[in-house]
């Protein structure tokens, strides 16, 4: 297989120059405005700033329990604080469905998450965070 400069090669069959190529991901009335992996630092929250308007703000908390559980907190109508608790209860433990966060600039968001805790049930050293932003089509 050769790659050329600036083009990209798919299975040997599609060729695309980068400039041409563009890719939205829909799912079942959603589209897919921001998706990745967080690695934490440490067992530090990390934040999702939109706009500056809004906060998405996720941590772990192991209370030594045996029962995991997510709990939404509002903060001062900006910060959306979503605590994972107990996450080592459940593999790739989060969100089964995208939930909604709100407005943003008239656009219906929602959020689906997953997390690992790195460590034993006792003591987490750090977690990988999987996220997926969402705005609802219409």
């Amino acid at each position: 297989m050769n790659i050329l400069p600036n083009h990209v090669i798919i299975s040997n069959v599609i060729n695309l120059e980068m400039g041409d190529l563009s890719m939205e991901i829909k799912s079942k009335g959603y589209k897919v405005i921001d998706n990745g992996v967080f690695l934490s630092y440490a067992m530090e929250p990390v934040e999702f700033i939109f706009n500056d308007d809004f906060i998405v703000r996720a941590s772990v908390i192991n209370d030594s329990g045996n029962k995991g559980s997510i709990d939404l907190e509002i903060i001062e109508n900006k910060i959306l604080n979503v605590k994972f608790i107990n996450p080592h209860t459940i593999l790739n433990f989060g969100t089964m469905e995208p939930f909604h966060l709100g407005t943003l600039n008239e656009k219906e968001i929602y959020a689906n998450f997953r997390i690992n805790a790195m460590g034993d049930n006792r003591a987490y050293t750090s977690y990988s965070l999987f996220y997926t932003f969402f705005e609802k089509e219409e």
